[in-house]
């Protein structure tokens, strides 16, 4: 339908006994420049896929817009063609299923006339199930005070095992360089050591991880303030 301003698509639906179901007109596009030469065809689901012709600056561009009996029809026609690609003429949709389908249209670049299939597949087959991730190791350390002022102690227990003690503790800054490196000591059922406010002193801010040496643990991480 066309009148002064405005172009339209409109969709009518009918039942087989003769009624009409409310609404059974449904204006599908609405355009101030033309629309022409539209082509609906339903898929195997009885959704239904309409092609057609606007024109967009001048240039007649295809464009696509989808009835699903869920849904009800898009929001919005979706652009097949770009202005930039040139004038096109004479669509057709063939669709296999709801989200699976082929545009043709003819084009007609460097003045040629080319007939061109566009597909669309929104439907992907079985995804591959991945393995299962595998649980974090503990962390190796309780860290106190975290976050912790430069200049103050920094006490570490080991919270994996007595046996940890003897090995070395080493503390890396987030850029990787190693700051400090300390010998866990026993003490009662703990493996404990101490990084004493001397050495926390030139710290900067940011983040900081402690490492057992030796054992694959998770590193624990401390944050230093200023």
């Amino acid at each position: 339908m066309s009148g002064p301003g405005v172009n339209q698509i409109h969709y009518q639906r009918r039942r087989p006994d003769g009624t009409l179901p409310d609404p059974f007109d449904t204006v599908v596009v609405s355009r101030g420049e033309s629309v022409q030469n539209p082509a609906l065809r339903a898929d195997p689901g009885g959704s239904l896929h309409l092609v057609f012709i606007a024109t967009n600056g001048g240039i007649q561009q295809v464009r696509y817009k989808r009835w699903q009996p869920d849904r009800g029809w898009d929001f919005s026609s979706t652009e097949v063609t770009l202005p930039t690609e040139g004038p096109m003429a004479r669509p057709a949709v063939v669709p296999a299923s709801t989200g699976e389908l082929s545009v043709l249209y003819l084009g007609f670049p460097g003045g040629a006339t080319q007939q061109t299939e566009r597909r669309r597949r929104l439907e992907s087959g079985a995804v591959a199930v991945p393995e299962p991730i595998p649980a974090a190791a503990p962390v190796a350390f309780r860290l106190g005070p975290n976050p912790l002022r430069s200049g103050m102690a920094l006490v570490l227990r080991s919270t994996v095992d007595p046996a940890s003690t003897g090995q070395f503790v080493d503390l890396f800054d987030i850029a990787g360089r190693r700051v400090a490196a300390v010998p866990l000591s026993p003490r009662g059922d703990e493996a404990f050591a101490e990084i004493p406010g001397e050495a926390t002193h030139a710290w900067h801010s940011g983040v900081y991880f402690a490492r057992l040496r030796g054992r694959d643990l998770r590193a624990a991480r401390l944050v230093v303030i200023r």
